[in-house]
């Protein structure tokens, strides 16, 4: 498992290393709950993103490994970012919280921001954007 935040600088890009060996993956589907972003991409791996304040943890594994997430209270279609490739991916510091976001620069579509928060004591992710910002709708 690798933390988006870590204390130190040294860590934290020995994470973004890690990440970045997902750049030029593809993404063939994606799913979201409250609390866990998972992508899976068409060479076989996956990546499953979980809030843990003050953190995003990170996990890079085979994609028959991805759980599966159902979730109707904040359930978001992502078929928009399918096919997308990843370009980049960076930790960032969170302008609205004290903790760290992960970006995922998109190849079509542009970057999306996944950053952690907590509500009522329970942490949760924010995207955005949630939608396509290509559409007109």
């Amino acid at each position: 498992m690798i933390s988006a935040m870590h204390q130190n600088k040294q860590k934290s890009k020995s994470h973004t290393d890690d990440l970045g060996t997902l750049t030029g993956a593809i993404i063939q589907s994606a799913q979201s709950s409250l609390d866990t972003f998972v992508i899976s991409f068409h060479d076989g791996r996956g990546l499953i993103l979980e809030a843990r304040l003050p953190d995003i943890d990170a996990t890079i594994s085979s994609a028959d490994k991805l759980p599966h997430l159902s979730e109707a209270v904040c359930s978001v279609d992502w078929s928009w970012i399918y096919g997308s490739k990843i370009v980049k991916v960076e930790c960032v510091h969170s302008v609205h919280v004290e903790a760290m976001a992960v970006r995922l620069i998109l190849d079509p579509v542009g970057p999306i921001n996944i950053n952690v928060a907590s509500w009522q004591g329970k942490p949760f992710l924010s995207f955005m954007p949630y939608k396509d910002p290509r559409s007109k709708t």
